[in-house]
């Protein structure tokens, strides 16, 4: 991505994190509580880590921001309990994530309306989410919209990470995760 904005913290790896907060001259164990506020807290800006100085929250707001990027359009289907979030990146690119149920049994949808069939569904033992990890694509395929667009930009791991983070802020418990290029823009 090519921009001058500071990289967010999303996508540094605990690791790395922990390097950068000692290179800056902060006690390592600073980043596993970043970690556990953003990945287990859910928190969505540093002023909620109450745990760390302020000069640190500050420090990072400033530097690393914390960039969940919102959900700027959802798509729920009741027939088949899909849902489709649609987010917009810092440089204007759209991506989509769906999430899908995994039931407990095997079950089978309707073909002409994709709705589970009746009698059919023996509850939902998960969820699976399929992540984009691309802005566009790269194979300009006819019948495929994604392809239609032209390939931008690979995702970072944080614009990556901020879709399933949009699912369990839903209130979905991810269970799984598999990833696609682009998606198909929301109709």
């Amino acid at each position: 991505m090519a921009n001058d904005s500071p990289q967010s913290v999303l996508d540094f790896t605990l690791e790395e994190l922990r390097d950068w907060l000692v290179h800056q001259g902060h006690p390592a164990f600073r980043a596993a509580q970043i970690y556990q506020w953003i990945y287990q807290k859910g928190v969505s800006s540093y002023a909620e880590m109450s745990n760390l100085p302020e000069t640190l929250r500050s420090e990072l707001a400033r530097q690393m921001p914390l960039d969940i990027r919102p959900v700027i359009a959802r798509q729920e289907d009741p027939r088949d309990q899909t849902w489709k979030f649609l987010y917009q990146l810092p440089d204007g690119e759209c991506v989509e994530a769906v999430l899908m149920p995994r039931y407990a049994g095997s079950v089978k949808t309707d073909p002409q309306t994709g709705a589970v069939r009746a009698g059919d569904s023996t509850g939902i033992e998960g969820y699976t989410v399929c992540l984009s990890t691309q802005a566009g694509c790269q194979f300009a395929c006819r019948f495929c919209a994604s392809g239609q667009l032209g390939y931008k930009r690979n995702l970072t791991a944080g614009e990556i990470i901020t879709q399933v983070m949009g699912f369990i802020r839903a209130g979905k418990p991810v269970s799984r995760v598999v990833f696609m290029g682009t998606g198909e823009p929301k109709d």
